[in-house]
């Protein structure tokens, strides 16, 4: 019985020491909402999208505010300068991710691109980033427009025998094959159906990883309770064993077909080659990498647009016009055809996307509206250091909220409307912006060279202080959002490349943006132009996203009707 009484009043001290250490004030740390409970923190507050929850405690505690998740102290950014201060300016402070077990347990102990500490990352990055330049990029075109016709040809019949069409494991068997393509060559083969074969074995373990991270896993923040969570964890560990057998399976076949000399032919090859078969461990778990984030961001993007583009169909027409006038008269197109894809004739490049702004555009609205990596992937502070003046100790967590800077009130006009027309906007005072600083430079270029015309130059800058000045009056309107008093307003309102980053910034930013541009532009260009894509019962489809590491819409179907456009 004595135990008993002792081990209670031992729980009662805890709680009552971590109750205050946890709500103490310490000199220059960033606000805090109040009352963090023993054990969990703040966890409480964010509900079951913290997202959201983040985004409405930065509009209370400003752009830089401390949480406690569980035991971690965590510091939560939705500045854009505070970002850029951590992200880049001390990038070497801040390169590592927090060790957390459900990390742990998907990288291997920490052995692969995504979750690295930085002498491993860096050596890694180096790797893998030669394989995502524009060029490359640009030299798998054929493969881009292949799997989207896959994709058209599935459409298609949908469309035939006017059925509901679930978008979601079709989109994702395209950026599938496109990412294990690139990553170890292989490919799913296009009769296999989705629920059979190769996709039948990695969809649903996928699935289930990103759930199991993406869902805040209270042992991660309180590892006092990690005994609870046992069951839980060995089976996250027998998912994660099911697909390191599948990519084992694929190194083994390429250590015995691999040809040294010869060029790398993926991904997987440059990684055998490079580290001499040594590091099979970070080979296998770096392919994992790609796999799973690869495939889905670009996927989840592309469910996005449809849900966006079907709820908003004057918009959706607006793009097929766009399409149509741009491309359909190209020698290269086959309008005969009712299964061909436009990408014949559209590929991926300034010469294509500069035919399309509108297109661009709605793209950029959906990453804008709906950041997949909706709060990134957080980072430590290595030691103790100072942003904004605030004092961040070493081995706070450090959030990027990433969905907050770009649906902020305070940082975006109207934000939770979908809205491509403030992209074309926004790029025409930028344009105008840079050729007035332009003509700044020739006028003092001119200053120099030219003292006989200092008169004249005289007269050319009151006139371009004018234009700064109506520069400046048409920008300040343009901010104004109904009654809000413009001197309020944040120094990048409306600054929409600043707040708009879903590929995250800094060296530790997404190493695939170029292959998900690529994607997203061809993918999205040929579903508009070869389909009217409506909801299935009529109604608007649920906006509502589910959290998780990667947000996405929840289960819904379309109505697909093929276009006529011979």
């Amino acid at each position: 019985m004595n135990v008993f009484v002792l081990t209670f009043f031992i729980c009662i001290i805890y709680l009552l020491f971590d109750l205050i250490k946890k709500n103490k004030k310490l000199k220059d740390e960033p606000p805090t909402p109040k009352l963090a409970l023993p054990l969990i923190g703040h966890l409480y507050l964010l509900g079951d999208r913290p997202n959201r929850s983040f985004l409405e405690l930065s509009k209370r505690y400003g752009g830089i505010f401390k949480i406690w998740m569980g035991e971690y102290p965590t510091v939560v950014l939705t500045d854009p300068d505070h970002v850029n201060e951590v992200w880049c300016k001390q990038f070497l402070n801040f390169t590592n991710r927090p060790h957390f077990n459900s990390l742990d347990q998907f990288s291997s102990g920490f052995r692969n691109l995504s979750f690295s500490d930085y002498p491993l990352w860096s050596e890694l990055r180096k790797l893998v980033s030669s394989s995502f330049t524009k060029s490359k990029v640009k030299g798998i075109s054929n493969l881009l427009e292949t799997q989207t016709n896959y994709l058209i040809n599935t459409m298609n019949n949908y469309s035939i025998n006017n059925k509901p069409f679930n978008p979601k494991k079709y989109i994702h068997k395209l950026t599938l094959n496109v990412v294990c393509m690139i990553a170890f060559s292989k490919e799913i083969k296009n009769d296999e159906d989705v629920n059979e074969g190769d996709m039948a074995r990695l969809t649903k373990p996928k699935e289930m990883i990103l759930k199991h991270l993406g869902s805040s896993n209270f042992c991660d923040f309180v590892p006092l309770v990690r005994p609870l969570f046992y069951l839980k964890n060995k089976r996250f560990d027998q998912t994660l064993k099911q697909v390191r057998e599948y990519i084992k399976e694929i190194y083994d076949d390429h250590l015995l077909n691999l040809d040294l000399n010869s060029p790398p032919k993926d991904i997987m090859d440059l990684l055998i080659m490079s580290t001499n078969d040594s590091k099979e461990d970070i080979i296998i778990q770096t392919c994992i990498d790609f796999l799973i984030a690869g495939s889905d961001t670009v996927g989840v993007t592309i469910e996005w647009f449809l849900v966006y583009i079907s709820n908003n169909p004057i918009i959706q027409e607006k793009c097929f016009n766009e399409l149509f006038n741009a491309f359909s008269n190209s020698n290269n197109t086959d309008n005969n055809n009712n299964n061909s894809t436009i990408t014949t004739a559209i590929g991926f490049g300034d010469e294509y996307s500069s035919k399309t702004p509108f297109l661009n555009a709605c793209i950029k609205e959906v990453l804008r509206i709906k950041p997949v990596t909706s709060l990134g992937l957080p980072r430590i502070a290595n030691d103790d250091t100072f942003v904004n003046g605030y004092r961040i100790p070493k081995g706070t967590q450090i959030i990027e909220n990433i969905y907050g800077l770009s649906n902020s009130d305070q940082l975006i006009d109207d934000p939770t409307t979908f809205n491509p027309y403030r992209w074309l906007e926004y790029q025409k005072l930028k344009s105008f912006q840079n050729d007035l600083k332009q003509q700044q430079q020739q006028q003092q270029q001119q200053q120099q060279q030219q003292q006989q015309l200092q008169l004249q130059q005289e007269q050319q800058e009151q006139e371009q202080q004018k234009i700064n000045l109506e520069f400046n009056n048409n920008n300040n309107n343009n901010n104004n959002n109904n009654n809000n008093n413009s001197n309020n307003k944040h120094k990048y309102y409306n600054d929409l490349d600043k707040i708009s980053i879903p590929f995250s910034t800094g060296r530790r930013g997404c190493v695939g943006v170029q292959l998900g541009e690529a994607e997203l532009y061809i993918v999205c260009a040929n579903l508009v132009y070869n389909f009217k894509i409506e909801s299935w019962d009529g109604k608007k489809i649920n906006e509502l996203e589910d959290f998780g590491i990667i947000i996405h819409p929840s289960s819904h179907n379309l109505k697909i009707t093929k276009r006529n456009n011979k």
